[in-house]
This record gives C-alpha cells, structure tokens and sequence, in this order.
C-alpha cells in the first residue's frame, strides 16, 4: 500500500524522469559510434516506432492533463522529439536523417497517443479522493428516519475499504428496498 501511495503522488515526476531518459539515450547515445549499424535495417524502424510510442506515453502521463489536451500534447511533443533527432543525426558521423525513421516516428506516437485514449481521460496519478467522486451512502427507504441502518461507502483506490464496498454493493443488489443517495456525506 505503500508503494501503491508513492507510485500516485509522483507518478507525474516518474514519467518526466523517463521522459528525459528517453531523450538523453537518442541525443547522447546517438552520438557513440557504437550506435552506428547497431539494429538492422528492417528491425530499427519497429524499434524506432516503440521508442517513439513510449516517449509518447510518458509525455502524456507527465502532462497531468486531461482528453483531447493530453493527446495533443503526447502527440505533437514526441513528434518534434522526432524532428529533431533526425535534424541531430544529419550532423553527426556516419549517420543519416531519413524520411522512413520520421515516419517509425510518426507511427510510433500515434500508437503511444492511441493507447493513452483507451486508457481513458483521467490521469493515472491522480487519487479518486481528489478527482471528485462523489461518495454514496445506501439506505433502507424505510429506516431513512432513524440511521440505525444506513451504510456509508466511499470510492477510493486503498484496498483496505474493498470488502466494505462489496458488502454495501452486494447488499444494494440484493435488497431491493435500498435507496442510492449520491449527493448524502459520507458517516465516517
């Protein structure tokens, strides 16, 4: 549980770290002369479309920004990331810009894009406390007066409230008599 906290509080400055990894590997991992020749011709393009997706995926995870924003910003920043390594590989010894890398590159970012939409528009870093859920509080319509037996569910990430949200969902689907009041405070 632990992890999973530090893994939501600074999942935004994990994904710019890996970010500017990414980055620094193409322009300074470039330079080397090892790099030259170091993935066949047929394979380097797929490598440069999985780079490029990745790179696509964490600009997006770090924007902290939500729908079409977040696409957009994954999109055309892992696109320029492209442009401008293949302008650095037309300066450097024994390497050449090509069109066929840029459109990998291309390719690849619109796969890191598209896999950013199906994960959804939430941003994964954010805690469900944060993001405004409303909390629920189920009732018997008949005991409404009294309280004696309400339940109080909140929906949050932390697995130790689980069984308490099974029992109040089992109990909402197998009583007919229970009322779902969202806009109600959580009693505890």
């Amino acid at each position: 549980m632990h992890l999973q906290r530090l893994t939501y509080r600074h999942f935004p400055a994990i994904a710019i770290l890996a970010a500017l990894g990414i980055v620094a590997v193409l322009f300074v991992g470039g330079r080397q002369s090892i790099a030259v020749g170091l993935i066949p011709s047929p394979w380097d393009k797929l490598v440069h479309a999985g780079v490029f997706a990745l790179l696509a995926c964490t600009i997006g995870w770090a924007s902290n920004l939500r729908g079409w924003h977040k696409l957009a910003i994954a999109f055309f920043s892992a696109l320029l990331v492209g442009a401008l390594d293949e302008l650095h590989q037309m300066y450097l010894p024994g390497r050449e810009a090509g069109v066929d890398d840029f459109i990998a590159d291309i390719i690849g970012s619109i796969f890191g894009t598209a896999f950013l939409g199906m994960r959804g528009s939430r941003p994964l870093h954010t805690p469900s406390r944060y993001r405004g859920v409303s909390s629920f509080t189920l009732m018997r319509s008949r005991d409404q007066g009294n309280g004696d037996r309400s339940r109080s569910c909140r929906h949050t990430p932390h697995s130790i409230l689980a069984p308490v949200k099974r029992y109040c969902r089992g109990n909402a689907a197998r009583d007919p008599d229970v009322a779902i009041d969202r806009g109600a405070k959580p009693k505890w």
